[in-house]
């Protein structure tokens, strides 16, 4: 009895040994115990992010030949290092290759916004002076109507109504954000509403009222820190003309039937510089407004067309009969923000980067599976309403109670040159000490040269819906999300976010950290 102990306490060694030499294997060794393993490590990196972030690829924007580009190059290489198709093609073979259905708008000269007031005749220029978030069902078509501000657009009967004793049916309305200001340094709503209307615009629960109340179109109004950065919208506003085809699209970006606007601070300006509420720097207590002697004329020209752009996503089968059809998913973005005006959106940091990181975690985790099954996906469209990743959760071939964490791995690129030390941020939702945040700070114990940094403090649910780890926390998953600090900063969804500004050290430190972290929470 005494030898079948001893054997066993044998076993149980080799198997901790073996699962400690995965971690310290190639890339997640130690820097110093073998510098050659690591500088090919980091030269596959910037392999990736490289291809991936060329001019070539133009943006990676949803449904061009750039990102099918990418995506038939991620797919490649899950191949190659030996992982599964997650999915099954129209003859049933093992396919990498998920297509989500998105509907693009193009837009025609036809688009302006004309006002007839007492100070005369204006019209307002699309690209310049507002520009379009929304066509609504698309088409040509015109749009005429006295404007009406309603202020936060806010219906809480009994609590608080922007649209009491007002008539919106058929007419365009101007929308400010958030929730009302202050009265008297005291909010006018409770926490639990100003939680639920904190997030910008669009906004998912300011909808059904207005909808119902009969507005023709929404013109949605910049808040003050906002309007500085109005060219950078401007560049950013063709992000609008792709758009998930429903149900499958964020709710805080859901298609109304009628047109939605942002105007600029001119066109604000225009409507509010004589009244006594400015909707910009929202400061004090706000009437709603019925612009009565304004005749207010939008031309729409839109045509939409359906395209489909793919989702990327394979797997390494777990080795433990009981744990293999349980998993733990990875995801990065592999889109971008396209081109604009003859100015490439690379996006090498946002996410190039996280794309790279899961391919090189991918390459080893398929050399040493773990218990439990790992799945590696490269979402289309989260710069565009998170469509990929929100059709994935409803459409996964897998138990989604089977998915025991998602870690989003976004941003990871660090800044070239930069002095500051390496941090990885990583945020676990939820939060409060969980068992999650345990299993985090175990695998940065095999860190060296960078510093790990576990947030406590990070936002809520209802503050993170523009990231794609919010399609999974939708559906009960923890999460984790990895970034990195310092990042790219300023060139964040601008055309200098490119390969010479990463930092290719750090991106190694990641995936090292990502394949610490999967193997921690793969082996339970």
């Amino acid at each position: 009895m005494k030898k079948k102990k001893t054997r066993l306490s044998y076993l149980i060694l080799l198997s901790m040994l073996a699962t400690t030499g995965v971690i310290f294997a190639s890339i997640a060794s130690k820097s110093g115990s073998n510098e050659s393993d690591n500088n090919k490590n980091k030269m596959e990196l910037e392999a990736h992010v490289r291809f991936l972030a060329h001019d070539d690829r133009g943006g990676r924007f949803p449904g061009t030949p750039g990102y099918t580009a990418a995506a038939e190059y991620v797919g490649a290489k899950l191949k190659e290092y030996g992982l599964e198709g997650f999915f099954k093609d129209e003859k049933g073979r093992d396919s990498f290759f998920q297509a989500v259905p998105m509907q693009h708008f193009k837009y025609g000269d036809g688009n302006s916004i004309k006002v007839k007031s007492p100070k005369g005749e204006k019209v307002f220029i699309n690209l310049k002076d507002y520009y379009i978030e929304s066509p609504g069902t698309g088409g040509s078509r015109t749009i005429t109507g006295t404007p009406v501000f309603i202020g936060c657009g806010i219906h809480e009967p009994g609590v608080w109504d922007d649209f009491a004793g007002l008539d919106i049916k058929g007419k365009p309305v101007f929308l400010m954000q958030f929730f009302p200001p202050k009265k008297n340094g005291e909010h006018v709503l409770p926490k639990d509403l100003r939680q639920k209307y904190a997030y910008g615009f669009p906004s998912l629960y300011k909808y059904p009222a207005i909808l119902e109340k009969g507005a023709s179109c929404i013109i949605n109004v910049l808040w003050d820190t906002q309007v500085g950065r109005w060219e950078h919208f401007q560049v950013l506003s063709h992000l609008f003309s792709l758009r998930p085809v429903p149900p499958y699209g964020a709710e805080w970006q859901y298609v109304m039937p009628f047109p939605e606007v942002t105007a600029s601070k001119a066109m604000i300006d225009y409507f509010f510089a004589d009244k006594p509420f400015d909707p910009i720097k929202q400061e004090g207590i706000y009437n709603s407004i019925e612009f009565n002697d304004y005749e207010m004329t939008i031309k729409l020209d839109a045509t939409g067309e359906r395209v489909n752009s793919d989702n990327v996503v394979g797997m390494v089968r777990g080795t433990d009969p009981g744990l293999k059809n349980t998993y733990i998913a990875l995801g990065a973005h592999l889109d971008h923000l396209g081109t604009f005006n003859g100015q490439v959106f690379n996006g090498a940091n946002d996410d190039a980067s996280g794309c790279a990181a899961l391919l090189k975690v991918a390459e080893e985790l398929a050399k040493h599976p773990p218990k439990r099954s790992v799945i590696f996906a490269f979402f289309t469209g989260e710069e565009t309403t998170l469509s990929g990743s929100l059709y994935f959760v409803e459409n996964c071939p897998v138990p989604l109670n089977q998915v025991k964490t998602f870690i989003n791995v976004d941003e990871v690129g660090g800044k070239n040159g930069d002095n500051s030390p390496m941090i990885i941020d990583a945020n676990a939702y939820p939060t409060s000490g969980t068992q999650i945040e345990e299993i985090m700070k175990t695998a940065g114990k095999h860190l060296d040269k960078v510093e790990l940094k576990i947030n406590q403090t990070v936002s809520k649910p209802y503050r993170i819906d523009w990231i794609d780890q919010y399609s999974f926390l939708k559906k009960g998953i923890p999460c984790i999300c990895v970034g990195t600090t310092p990042s790219t900063g300023d060139d964040w969804h601008t055309p200098a976010d490119d390969v010479e500004k990463i930092d290719f050290e750090h991106l190694h430190q990641v995936a090292r950290y990502l394949h610490a972290l999967v193997l921690e929470l793969a082996n339970r």
